[in-house]
């Protein structure tokens, strides 16, 4: 019961003393390290190929088509799969009509939950 004899006998130096405990917790929440909102950046690769005078189709058969093959490829080879793996990523290649086919699921999947909510773009 030392304490709350303490407190009882002299709360001016319980105040006091509560008071210095607050700005030294103060101070060392300042000087605290904590990143709860770290730096996360999405790996991506951009790509521009300039085709001066070829309509979109063109592009899209001579060298879309041909690079999304490619690439393709380069994920399906071991040694790739394994130095991404080492880096802790996993490769996973489609084809752009896969890629527009799971665009187009993921778009009839949210576009319900996002009208129910109301959300409008900014």
């Amino acid at each position: 019961m030392f304490l709350s004899d303490f407190s009882i006998k002299r709360p001016t130096a319980t105040i006091v003393l509560i008071l210095a405990m607050m700005c030294v917790g103060l101070l060392a929440l300042k000087k605290l390290r904590v990143n709860q909102n770290p730096d996360v950046e999405v790996p991506f690769i951009v790509v521009n190929i300039p085709y001066p005078g070829a309509s979109p189709e063109t592009v899209e058969r001579e060298i879309v088509n041909r690079l999304s093959t490619e690439v393709g490829r380069a994920l399906r080879s071991n040694e790739l799969r394994e130095r991404l793996a080492a880096m802790g990523s996993e490769p996973v290649g489609t084809t752009p009509d896969e890629a527009a086919a799971r665009i187009r699921r993921e778009i009839a999947r949210y576009t319900p939950v996002i009208k129910q909510a109301g959300i409008r773009a900014e």
